[in-house]
C-alpha cells in the first residue's frame, strides 16, 4: 500500500457509515410522521361519529317537541350544556332556540 493511500479505506468506511445513519434517521422520521398521521385520522373519525351521535340525540329531543305543545324552556331540549362522559373526555352539546333572533340576512 502506498503511504498516501493509508487513510483512504478509513475515510470510505466513515462515509458509508454516515450515509447509512442519515438514511436510518430519515426512515425513523418518516415512520414517526406516519404513526402521527394515522392517529390523527383515527381521532378525526372518532370525533365525527361522536358528533353524529350528538346530532341524533338532539334530533330525538326535538321530535318530542311536536308531542308536547306548547314549546317552553322547561323541556328536555332546553337543558343547558348537556354533558355526556365518553372514553377520554366528555361530549358536551347545547340546542339553542333561534326563533326570536333577528335575521340580518333579510335586510
Amino acid at each position: 500500500m502506498y503511504p498516501r493511500e493509508r487513510g483512504a479505506a478509513l475515510i470510505f468506511v466513515l462515509l458509508i457509515i454516515s450515509v447509512l445513519s442519515i438514511i436510518a434517521v430519515q426512515i425513523n422520521e418518516q415512520l414517526r410522521f406516519n404513526v402521527k398521521r394515522l392517529d390523527n385520522q383515527r381521532q378525526n373519525g372518532q370525533a365525527y361519529w361522536y358528533s353524529v351521535g350528538g346530532e341524533q340525540l338532539a334530533r330525538a329531543l326535538l321530535e318530542q317537541i311536536e308531542k308536547d305543545k306548547p314549546v317552553h324552556l322547561a323541556q328536555p331540549w332546553a337543558t343547558e350544556d348537556a354533558v355526556f362522559p365518553i372514553e377520554g373526555g366528555v361530549l358536551q352539546g347545547r340546542v339553542v332556540d333561534a326563533q326570536a333572533c333577528f335575521n340580518l340576512n333579510n335586510l
